[in-house]
Formats: structure tokens, C-alpha cells, sequence
């Protein structure tokens, strides 16, 4: 009896779910990377002194603007401006 129960909870469950419209977290454009080069302002960065990163992008399509850009390999950095 709780099993039928809990399968017709479920089927119902899922058949709300399939049924509900699909919700885009984020609309991003789609970018064809051309070159991409990471630099920094020194040639020999050390530990607790601040330097900068200059990031240098070229993309195949048009745009004035990028605004986010996550660098998975840069997590571990403490960005201070």
C-alpha cells in the first residue's frame, strides 16, 4: 500500500517536472576564440606583492565588450582591485 503510494507520488512528480517549461540560468553568446594570452606586469611575481594580470583576447565575432570571465586557474589568487 505506502509503496503504490509513494510510485504514484512519484510518477506524478515527474510528469509536473517534464511538464514545466525549460528556464535558461543565462542567455551568453556564443565566442570563437582566436588568441588568448595571459601576462603579467613583472617578469617574476612573488609571493604578497601585488601585480597585475593582462589579459589580451581576440574573438571572431563583434563585440565592445566582456564582461565576466572565469579562469578556473586563477581561483587560488586574491584579486585586490
Amino acid at each position: 500500500m505506502v509503496s503504490r503510494a509513494a510510485a504514484r507520488v512519484a510518477l506524478l512528480g515527474g510528469l509536473v517536472a517534464a511538464s514545466a517549461p525549460a528556464a535558461n540560468a543565462q542567455s551568453l553568446p556564443r565566442l570563437t576564440v582566436e588568441s588568448f594570452v595571459l601576462s603579467a606586469d613583472t617578469p617574476a611575481p612573488r609571493v604578497d606583492v601585488p601585480f597585475h594580470l593582462i589579459l589580451t583576447l581576440r574573438v571572431r565575432e563583434r563585440i565592445t565588450l566582456i564582461e565576466n570571465l572565469n579562469l578556473p586557474m586563477l581561483a587560488e589568487l586574491e584579486l585586490l582591485g
